[in-house]
């Protein structure tokens, strides 16, 4: 931008710029727009079992495993190293609850400090 320029030839120079930055809209930006704009209106229920909040819900799990896949099909050379890992730290924080439904063996159960009473009351 030079000082003496008019403005409206500063202005016409700004638009070209603005019109050559704009990227299409991809179809995962729509589909995420359209869940937050459906979680704006449809979620955020006082009790739980509201069918609203039910479908948002079955609806986010599409989506999250399409970021999923996007993060696996970053390129090499723009990071994928970070992307996936970015992916592990999701799994391991997905896992961590799935691996405390997982029931322990009795004797290790049994094993464990303060279960002396909660044994003695089952074994009568």
């Amino acid at each position: 931008m030079v000082r003496g320029e008019p403005l409206q030839e500063r202005a016409k120079s700004l638009g070209s710029r603005i019109s050559r930055s704009r990227q299409p809209i991809t179809p995962f930006f729509a589909a995420a727009s359209a869940y937050f704009a459906a979680c704006l209106v449809l979620g955020g229920g006082t009790r739980t079992g509201f069918l609203s909040d039910v479908v948002l819900q079955v609806l986010a799990v599409p989506l999250v495993l399409w970021a999923g896949w996007r993060l696996l099909d970053v390129p090499q050379e723009a990071g994928s190293r970070r992307a996936r890992g970015a992916l592990l730290v999701c799994l391991m924080v997905a896992a961590l609850p799935i691996a405390q439904l997982v029931p322990l063996p009795p004797e290790l159960w049994r094993a464990l400090p303060g279960r002396t009473d909660v044994v003695d009351t089952l074994a009568a």
